[in-house]
């Protein structure tokens, strides 16, 4: 677990309400954690997020009635100066909220950044091996969470891949989603 070594500032104890006797429910941090806590509360032993997210896959924590997210809150109890900034992911992966992984910078630094890494809406996401292999996961059961985790791609992402790729049990892609979407027949 990360450790931020800063004062701890107290989270809203009114943020979850505890239910106990549905089993199904996801997990709920501890009424009363402070910041420091709640954050490494949904955290696994690499940095990861296990808690919620926002429609666009990033992690977010209610803070006394308020959405956060959880990048920009890591970033601000570290010290950074990021106000009039965002936060980026070194890596791509709004999952992986380790420090380390993180760097602040302007909106036109991210886009540079998104398309020197071939990311956004005018280029192909995925390489047609990890469409193969994130369907292959999928098939043998692989939830949207574990797939997202294990290819290091949000969420959204993954689960947007698999509503384009409607494919046959004998069927694998063999090409991007830039277009055109082949498939061979597997023996």
């Amino acid at each position: 677990m990360t450790s931020y070594n800063l004062t701890t500032l107290p989270a809203d104890t009114n943020s979850h309400a505890t239910n106990t006797t549905t089993p199904h429910k996801k997990r709920r941090r501890p009424r009363g954690a402070s910041l420091e806590a709640s954050i490494e509360f949904y955290e696994d032993e690499t940095g990861h997020w296990t808690g919620a997210c926002d429609s666009d896959g990033y992690p977010v924590l209610n803070l006394k009635g308020k959405t956060q997210p959880v990048h920009r809150l890591i970033a601000e109890l570290a010290g950074w100066d990021i106000e009039g900034k965002v936060v980026m992911h070194i890596d791509d992966n709004p999952l992986n909220v380790r420090l380390d992984n993180l760097r602040v910078g302007t909106q036109a630094e991210n886009m540079a950044d998104m398309a020197q890494k071939g990311r956004g809406h005018t280029a192909s996401r995925f390489k047609a091996t990890e469409i193969a292999a994130i369907v292959r996961q999928r098939k043998m059961g692989g939830s949207i969470n574990q797939i997202a985790h294990a290819t290091g791609r949000s969420r959204k992402a993954v689960s947007a891949l698999l509503k384009r790729m409607p494919l046959k049990d004998s069927q694998e892609p063999v090409q991007g989603i830039l277009g055109f979407t082949g498939s061979i027949t597997s023996a």
